[in-house]
C-alpha cells in the first residue's frame, strides 16, 4: 500500500483541513527497514500492510520459560512441523509417524529506549542465542539432575543486547498480537556471542 496516501498524526494541524483519524495502537519500536537500512517510524510500520523484516537494536529483559521452551518435532529436513501424539506414537501431518527430535520455541520479552515487546525464537535462532541447540540443553539438564542447569543458562540471556530481525506480518498488526517473530540474531555488542556484525 502506498504510503503517499496517508498523512502521518504529526503533520495534522488544525490549519490544514478536517480528518476522520484511524489509528492502531501497538507496541513495536522504531525500526529500521532490513531492505533499505532506513529507519522506519511506528506510524510508517502501521501503514504498511505487507509482511516485512525490519531490524533493531534491544536488549532481552525476561525469559518465559516456565510453560516450556521447547517442542517435539519432525526430524525431516525442511520439515520441522509441531507433532502429534496419538496412540501409534508421534504423528507429523506430512510423513506420518516419526521419531521426533526437540527444537526451541523460546518467548521472552525485549526493549530498547522507546518500548517493550514479546518475541519467540525457534531453533535457528534460539541455538545462536543460547549457544546449543535445544536437544544438546536438553541432555545436559538431565545430567543435572533437574531444570536447574537450563534455568541458569536462560538467566546468561538478560540483559544482553542484540541487533533482532523482526518479522511483522498482517496477523501482527490486525489481531494485535505482540508477540512478533525473531527470524534472525546478528550480533550482541557486549560480544557475548560471535554474530554477524553488518546485517545485509
Amino acid at each position: 500500500m502506498a504510503e503517499k496516501g496517508y498523512k502521518r498524526i504529526k503533520e495534522i494541524n488544525d490549519t490544514n483541513g478536517s480528518y476522520r483519524i484511524k489509528v492502531r495502537v501497538s507496541r513495536i519500536w522504531e525500526a529500521t527497514d532490513f531492505n533499505t537500512d532506513k529507519i522506519k517510524s511506528l506510524d510508517m510500520v502501521l501503514i504498511d500492510e505487507h509482511e516485512k523484516y525490519f531490524t533493531c537494536k534491544a536488549s532481552i529483559t525476561k525469559v518465559m520459560h516456565e510453560n516450556g521452551w521447547y517442542y517435539n518435532a519432525c526430524p525431516n529436513p525442511n520439515c520441522g512441523k509441531k507433532l502429534n501424539m496419538n496412540t501409534g506414537g508421534y504423528d507429523c501431518t506430512k510423513h506420518g509417524v516419526v521419531d521426533p527430535i526437540q527444537k526451541y520455541i523460546l518467548k521472552f520479552d525485549i526493549e530498547d529506549n522507546t518500548a517493550t515487546a514479546r518475541a519467540t525464537a525457534f531453533e535457528e535462532v534460539a541455538s545462536t542465542l543460547m549457544k546449543k541447540s535445544a536437544v544438546e540443553l536438553i541432555a545436559m539438564d538431565s545430567k543435572d539432575n533437574g531444570t536447574e542447569f537450563a534455568e541458569k543458562e536462560f538467566r546468561k540471556l538478560i540483559g544482553q543486547t542484540a541487533i533482532f530481525q523482526i518479522r511483522v506480518t498482517k496477523f501482527n498488526k490486525e489481531r494485535n498480537n505482540n508477540s512478533l517473530t525473531i527470524s534472525k540474531v546478528f550480533s550482541l555488542h557486549n560480544d557475548y556471542y560471535n554474530g554477524e556484525e553488518n546485517p545485509k
